[in-house]
């Protein structure tokens, strides 16, 4: 039931992630924590750090009773985003050290698509918007300009390789739509409109309905 699983969000996993899973010295977020709870260090991703601020967004809009506690939660992690995970070329580095040093800075479509969702989701919050709202649009643009298919949606790599992948547009197309819903002046319908349309053109199946997972540069199944 809804009861539940909300019992077990509110009162196990969110209070537990909270207090384990926030590094306050170096920044960011742990992964992983040992059997008998020690810390267990690794690199910082930016599709974890991205989700734990939609994570700990969601949980204050949502009535967890930690409300102040979930708001510094994602200003810690947005700050991580953008001051340590996101390039000089605005994009976002798939892997740092705490201290923001990038260990895997080639881009990464996927990873993209969350920071995108991330942000958006910050920016509806009301955390930072100025600065938000910029590097959303710069983000968006420095990925138009270096990975934009020719005919639809995003290479997974600079120069253009195969395979192109159905997922990552999909989470992208969530990113892109939560950006229409908050920044109207930002074209965002336009990206939204293109990637259902690649979907409905090249990623789904016509004879069983299914969306299809891997494809050729030039979009065939």
């Amino acid at each position: 039931e809804y009861r539940h699983l909300a019992e077990w969000l509110f009162n196990d996993a969110l209070p537990f992630w909270s207090v384990m899973g926030v590094d306050t010295h170096q920044g960011g977020f742990f992964e992983k924590v040992s059997q008998d709870g020690a810390h267990i260090e690794a690199p910082r991703r930016t599709r974890l750090v991205s989700r734990q601020i939609y994570v700990f967004a969601t949980a204050a809009e949502l009535g967890w009773r930690d409300a102040s506690m979930a708001h510094d939660i994602v200003l810690h992690g947005l700050n991580f985003l953008i001051e340590k995970c996101l390039s000089p070329q605005g994009i976002f580095y798939s892997e740092v050290h705490p201290d923001g040093r990038p260990i895997k800075s080639s881009f990464n479509l996927y990873d993209h698509a969350f920071a995108l969702f991330a942000l958006a989701t910050a920016f509806r919050h009301g955390y930072r918007r100025e600065a938000v709202l910029s590097i959303g649009r710069q983000v968006r643009n420095s990925m138009v300009h270096g990975w934009k298919h020719p005919v639809y949606g995003f290479e997974e790599s600079a120069p253009p390789s195969e395979t192109l992948l159905a997922n990552p547009h999909m989470h992208l197309l969530e990113a892109f739509l939560e950006w229409e819903d908050v920044d109207q002046f930002g074209e965002w319908n336009l990206f939204c409109d293109e990637i259902v349309n690649l979907a409905l053109e090249k990623l789904q199946d016509p004879n069983t309905g299914a969306i299809r997972e891997h494809f050729d540069h030039e979009w065939a199944a």
